[in-house]
């Protein structure tokens, strides 16, 4: 999984920068972006406690710069509960580029 999980983020990434241009935008010198996930239907199942820890630990290690702000929508009880298991895994700097939107806020 880890492995996985690195080569996707490292895809995206590398498709990020080949869309953009050969200056370095001065408002965003980091090249950090927005992730925004869609979590309608999200449940426990589609979670495991050693994935999370995975996941955090690995864009904590080597992606700790790219992250501006992380949007997740439409989040049920379920999702707002796995974030609140997460929570204490990510670093406090992260913590505060997530922002969970109800479905009634969509």
């Amino acid at each position: 999984f880890k492995t996985l999980y690195r080569a996707t983020v490292d895809a995206v990434i590398m498709h990020c920068l080949s869309k953009r241009t050969d200056q370095i935008n001065p408002s965003n010198p980091l090249e950090q972006y927005i992730l925004i996930v869609d979590m309608e239907g999200v449940g426990w199942g589609n979670f495991t406690p050693a994935g999370i820890k995975l996941m955090v630990r690995e864009s904590d290690v080597n992606y700790p710069d790219r992250l501006s702000q992380v949007w997740l929508l439409r989040c049920n009880v379920t999702a707002v509960g796995i974030w609140r298991v997460i929570q204490p895994m990510v670093h406090p700097r992260t913590r505060r580029k997530v922002h969970l939107i109800r479905p009634d806020q969509v």
